[in-house]
């Protein structure tokens, strides 16, 4: 029988295992349609579409949001117009009342000009009456304009005369021929009419 000699081991270790090659990188690549030639993908992700459904359903939502902004916008708008008219509406109602309650107050200080007598009762009640038509100007923003002894303002007097006055220095208003009234919403109603100082009559010395 033929004795079979132990084969030695291959010298050559390379030749026993195939060559480890590198894995390949793997690299998604897409392709452009146009040209036909394969471009990286720079790994975003893919745009999401939505179903047609769900389109719809977020142009109702976007739809309605913007039709509830529009409402509240004009809400506002008219709530402050509104606000506006009323104000207006207001104050050419006190305006109104005012302007029939001058004459009235014009007549009292004429009337009280008249009675000579400041202790009468008739003249004591003119005075009450005016007292009361001065506290319903001034319930309504209507403010009397100061005048007697006041230094002439051409912002707020007319000045009907001027005169010469023991008492008072020139330029200083020394009787007052018809009240004046300023509206605290709309500034002067009417100037005060007004008789202006020219200072001590000649001869006198002021003071």
């Amino acid at each position: 029988m033929r004795r079979m000699e132990p084969r030695e081991p291959n010298k050559n270790p390379q030749n026993n295992r195939k060559e480890a090659k590198p894995p390949e990188e793997e690299s998604a690549r897409v392709v452009d349609l146009g040209s036909g030639e394969e471009v990286e993908n720079a790994g975003e992700p893919e745009e999401e579409f939505l179903h047609p459904e769900e389109e719809l359903e977020e142009e109702e939502r976007e739809s309605e949001d913007d039709r509830y902004r529009r409402l509240a916008a004009d809400f506002d708008n008219f709530r402050k117009r509104t606000a506006r008219e009323l104000a207006r509406e207001r104050q050419r109602g006190r305006r109104d009342a005012v302007e029939r309650l001058l004459p009235v107050y014009d007549s009292l200080a004429v009337g009280l000009l008249q009675v000579k007598e400041k202790e009468s009762p008739a003249r004591a009640g003119m005075v009450a009456v005016q007292a009361q038509l001065l506290g319903a100007f001034e319930q309504l923003g209507l403010h009397k304009v100061a005048s007697i002894g006041e230094k002439f303002d051409p912002e707020l007097h007319e000045a009907i005369q001027q005169m010469p006055h023991p008492e008072f220095e020139e330029g200083i208003v020394c009787d007052e021929a018809r009240a004046g009234f300023v509206d605290e919403e709309v500034g002067l109603l009417r100037p005060a009419q007004v008789i202006v100082s020219s200072g001590p009559p000649a001869g006198q010395s002021e003071g």
